[in-house]
């Protein structure tokens, strides 16, 4: 039996407060309009590719898509935000398992979708599913389970002599996958200021888990206490069993936060670009250090020709991304910081991605 974090009602809660982001996948219209943006197809294009009825309604859904920050314009023409990008990204994990008109049909049905989040693949009983989700009467329950069932290809399975419901397989990766959605839309909504001003530039295959910072925090100084970054930052390095991190930016002080940690015994690995190399070779105090942080056993320096523009710091508990600003520019005073043990892996996969390649300095 597979155990879910969450609860059903929070589920509901969560929908309530991504409404407006759940209307893109609950419009057939407004998914293929939104997987077809390319940057390259202008608004007529657009709607014939997508099979949008007319042109008005091409143009209203991508206002709307505009208004959530999903879409951009360039030249005038609609181009995918990195926030887009990202919701592209899990909308097609979707269209694995489903055609599009089959997930819009299930998602739209409040009733419907209410009972796929209440069920898993443990059985309940018929009345105690109704209780739940707030079906009218015992006759609506059957009649939406019945069509559940056969309707929509087997989402739901009965045990016809106790009256009791599970999800099936299939019906358990749609609302695995719905969920998911639901957490990235959290995100964003959360997170919509900083992650809309910073380019969003992790791994491509690492996109479609941005949902796990659903829990997350943005910490950032204030005009009253411009340590409060650094302050956290070095309080991750001092007190987790291990740092790893991912830097593309050179940062003077952090470095020395990450020289307290290795003298404290923390096993220290850092994968530095080409970029922050230079930094350091320009500064004889620091690079003077990092010389004596490699002869500790617990440290190693890394360095790749590869890294993306983000700067990822990691312990066994939490994790720290900073994005780059869209104009380029490194953002220090302000990151995402999360504790869930998701975010932990995600930071995992992420080091473990371009250590691969990395060499030892």
């Amino acid at each position: 039996m597979k155990i879910y974090k969450e609860r059903y009602e929070d589920y509901l809660k969560w929908i309530k407060e991504t409404d407006k982001y759940l209307d893109v996948i609950c419009s057939e219209s407004t998914v293929k309009v939104l997987l077809n943006v390319n940057g390259k197809r202008d608004i007529k294009e657009l709607q014939k590719i997508s099979e949008v009825k007319s042109l008005m309604t091409t143009y209203n859904i991508r206002n709307n898509l505009s208004e959530l920050h999903l879409i951009e314009f360039k030249k005038e023409k609609p181009n995918l935000s990195a926030l887009g990008i990202v919701v592209k990204a899990k909308i097609l994990e979707l269209e694995q398992l489903m055609k599009t008109a089959e997930y819009v049909r299930l998602f739209s049905a409040k009733q419907k979708l209410r009972i796929i989040l209440f069920l898993d693949d443990y059985e309940k009983h018929e009345s105690e599913i109704r209780n739940k989700t707030g079906s009218k009467s015992e006759g609506t329950t059957n009649h939406i389970l019945t069509r559940l069932e056969y309707d929509d290809k087997i989402v739901v399975e009965l045990n016809s002599k106790k009256r009791e419901w599970k999800l099936s397989e299939k019906g358990m990766h749609i609302k695995d996958k719905f969920i998911e959605l639901l957490k990235l839309f959290l995100t964003i909504k959360r997170h919509k200021e900083y992650l809309n001003g910073h380019l969003i530039n992790i791994p491509e295959h690492c996109l479609p888990f941005l949902h796990i910072f659903y829990n997350g925090k943005i910490i950032k100084d204030s005009f009253y206490d411009n340590m409060i970054v650094f302050n956290t930052v070095r309080r991750m390095a001092l007190t987790g069993k291990y740092l790893y991190g991912v830097v593309s930016a050179y940062a003077e002080n952090y470095i020395a936060a990450v020289g307290e940690a290795i003298k404290k015994g923390i096993e220290v690995k850092v994968i530095i670009s080409e970029n922050v190399k230079k930094c350091l070779g320009n500064n004889n105090g620091i690079f003077e250090m990092i010389n004596a942080m490699n002869k500790n056993k617990n440290a190693k320096l890394m360095i790749s020709g590869n890294l993306d523009k983000f700067t990822l710091l990691l312990t066994d508990k939490e994790i720290a991304l900073f994005l780059f600003k869209k104009n380029g520019t490194v953002e220090w005073y302000e990151f995402l910081h999360c504790e869930d043990e998701d975010c932990v892996r995600f930071g995992d996969e992420i080091f473990k991605f371009y250590e691969r390649e990395a060499m030892e300095i």
